[in-house]
């Protein structure tokens, strides 16, 4: 019998896995049918790949085989379970505690720090060294290195693995399990004790520092070390939405630049090729060490290794085998990666790129090689990203394989320069030193902000759980099973249409939803809301001259042009109606605004005769209009929005600052606020609260970017 399929062994341990820890993460939720349909999904698919893969094999060798696949299969299933039980038996239950803990992490913002704490110990109540990690936000004036060991006393909250209904993947695969808030003053540095990768880390901030202007120094220790906390959100965004945005998470780009030049340099010096590999993959880890041991940077390093034995050792190297026995690796130690959107979107990537990589090329055959293969690596990279992205960012930039092909080798460059030169600047002067990669830097970021292509970005949709059917439809028509090219083109064909009608039913049932986008900064806590081809923009707190336009734009995209009313909740200070409505003019299609406050009959009548007729309507508790098929009415003196759609109740908060609770009597299901989480839950029970900014213990729109949910 003719085989359907290749053996290979990576393959089919990293299929057995994936089950496991597929069937486990349904049972975590609860989903029956769910384990049900991946257990009979994993058994079928074994049996096609035994009978067609292994057709010589005899009873005792497929025996054998599926023995070892079940014994994978209960290796990742107890590996993801044993993860998040022991992740929700960790629960401190809210204690004031006694905490110290080594900063592994440090986040500044305008008005506090986020300190990540590993070895983290606690004494009161409950007493003991905790296996996860803390993250502080210390609010008032601190200089925080990384290494410090930080003691205090706090409230330690816990967080949960399952919030919103949603799988806390990235918390478990970081370890972060608690969360509390305290003051600068009440901190001491008790010691410091950074380990060798930390002092590096620190080294290279530091000589950017001194070297770099602000804004390159942001980008250039993002570049370098991954951490683009330095990075203003406009500059964030620019880079976002032209589709290089990959520059800043250390993976297999930076990682072959890295390895390409230590090959280099050690060639020029006549190392053999064993020594050679070594150093290099030595340098490698350092650097993924000096990351944090970011999973993408692992993942790079792991993929280095494979490709780079199998050409020392003399066997040929197969990209498939390779890549699969990267992830089987990875999820052997840490199952939780799978859900991981960093691990989906770098493995997504680089298997299409492998599979299709051949054909494509072919019918690019009628170009120069180097561009020919330029063209089909940034090709294949955009389209194995697409259904990650959209479900992960909900866009994706459609122009970004034209920008990947001209801006990667310039980013290539300007990598490597910035790592002889910072190397350089450790041993003389920075100014000097780092002068031409901050010219290269700056050349970068004017590039990028030049190219404002947002009109061009593809978003507002989901292929949900039809994304199976379109890497399907890779698999298939990278030649992978060993159908005739006519079965091959038509299985292809009909998988790629199942895609395409599957995402069109996910996408209308969606669109009977309210979606909500949860907006935060600290010049801006907004909501924007669409139903039923509707979309309203609530603002809660806001700087009308600062406040941030390109957040805005990230969470309006969905209006595509569209008319959006706009909500402004009772602000502590008078609002400017003119100017503001001026800034978000420029946004999006303003149809009305609707204000709570003193009056000023001035300015509405300046709005109106500035934006072509435009409406500004002040508001009153009781008073309300309509919105998706539903109704929005204004409580608590104009500082809270009902917003009921489908007998669903959402609350939007303005900012409390001591006023009261009283005089809210509607059941909120959903509460959505600036502070006072506490006081909200006590009074109205909402059974989801949001934060819009960084309240640890609710999803936020300051650390979560720009956080997005579905009611109705």
């Amino acid at each position: 019998m003719k085989r359907l399929v290749n053996f290979r062994p990576t393959v089919f341990a990293l299929f057995a896995t994936v089950s496991g820890i597929l069937f486990s993460y349904c049972i975590l939720l609860r989903s029956v049918w769910g384990a049900v349909l991946c257990a009979f999904s994993a058994i079928f698919l074994f049996i096609v790949f035994t009978f067609f893969s292994l057709s010589k094999f005899k009873s005792a060798g497929k025996a054998l085989c599926f023995l070892v696949f079940i014994f994978f299969a209960i290796l990742g299933g107890i590996g993801f379970k044993s993860a998040a039980e022991s992740y929700e038996n960790a629960d401190l239950g809210g204690h004031y505690l006694n905490v110290s803990g080594s900063i592994s992490e440090i986040t500044e913002n305008d008005n506090y720090t986020l300190v990540l704490l590993t070895g983290v110990k606690f004494s009161g109540a409950i007493t003991g060294k905790s296996y996860y990690n803390l993250l502080a936000t210390v609010y008032g004036e601190n200089v925080y290195g990384l290494g410090d060991v930080l003691e205090f006393n706090a409230v330690v909250r816990d967080r949960t693995l399952i919030y919103n209904s949603k799988f806390s993947a990235s918390a478990l695969a970081r370890k972060l399990k608690y969360s509390c808030e305290i003051d600068a003053e009440n901190v001491l540095i008790t010691a410091n004790s950074p380990d060798a990768f930390q002092k590096c880390n620190t080294a290279i901030k530091n000589a950017l520092k001194s070297g770099l202007d602000e804004e390159e120094f942001a980008v250039a220790y993002a570049m370098l070390t991954g951490n683009s906390d330095y990075m203003t959100e406009e500059t964030i965004e620019a880079y976002r939405t032209v589709g290089v945005a990959h520059i800043f998470a250390v993976s297999g780009l930076h990682i072959g630049f890295l390895a390409t030049a230590v090959y280099f340099l050690l060639s020029k010096l006549k190392v053999n090729r064993f020594a050679a590999f070594i150093i290099a993959l030595s340098a490698c880890v350092f650097y993924s060490g000096i990351c944090g041991f970011s999973a993408s940077s692992v993942r790079a390093v792991i993929m280095f290794f494979f490709l780079n034995i199998a050409r020392l050792l003399g066997f040929k190297y197969d990209g498939i085998s390779a890549v699969c026995a990267a992830a089987f690796c990875i999820l052997i130690v840490s199952p939780v990666q799978l859900f991981c959107v960093g691990f989906r979107l770098s493995f997504s990537v680089v298997a299409t790129v492998i599979i299709l990589y051949n054909p494509l090329k072919k019918a690019l055959k009628f170009l120069p090689d180097k561009i020919a293969a330029a063209l089909t690596v940034s090709a294949l990279a955009e389209v194995g990203g697409i259904p990650v992205l959209l479900y992960a960012f909900g866009e994706f930039a459609s122009f970004s394989l034209i920008v990947n092909m001209l801006f990667i080798p310039i980013a290539g460059i300007v990598f490597i320069s910035l790592i002889v030169c910072t190397a350089l600047s450790l041993i003389s002067s920075p100014a000097v030193c780092l002068l031409l990669p901050n010219y290269a830097v700056l050349g970068l970021n004017f590039i990028v902000k030049a190219l404002d292509f947002k009109a061009l970005l593809i978003g507002g949709f989901t292929l949900g759980g039809f994304a199976a059917a379109y890497y399907g439809a890779i698999v298939v028509a990278g030649g992978l099973i060993n159908f005739r090219k006519t079965v091959k083109t038509t299985v292809a064909a009909a998988l790629i249409a199942v895609c395409v009608f599957g995402t069109i039913a996910v996408n209308v049932n969606n669109a009977k939803k309210v979606s909500a986008t949860v907006i935060g900064s600290d010049k801006l806590s907004a909501v924007f809301m669409t139903a039923r081809g509707e979309n309203m923009l609530v603002i809660s707190d806001f700087s009308y001259r600062t406040f941030s336009q390109y957040r805005l734009n990230g969470a309006t995209a969905r209006a595509d042009g569209k008319p959006v009313s706009v909500v402004i909740l009772k602000q502590e200070q008078a609002i400017e109606l003119p100017a503001t409505v001026n800034r978000l003019w420029h946004i999006m299609n303003v149809e009305r605004l609707y204000y709570c406050g003193a009056r000023d009959e001035s300015a509405e009548n300046a709005v109106f005769a500035a934006f072509n007729g435009l409406e500004a309507v002040n508001m009153a508790d009781g008073n309300g209009f309509n919105f998706g098929g539903g109704r929005c009415t204004f409580a608590l003196d104009g500082k809270c929005l009902l917003c009921t759609v489908n007998g669903y109740t959402t609350a939007v908060f303005a900012r409390f600052d001591g006023w009261g609770y009283d005089g809210l009597t509607a059941k909120i299901d959903t509460a959505v606020c600036v502070d006072c989480h506490g006081g909200i839950e006590r009074n109205y029970a909402p059974a989801r609260t949001v934060s819009f900014r960084a309240k640890y213990g609710y999803s936020d729109g300051e650390t979560h970017g720009n956080f997005s949910f579905c009611f109705g």
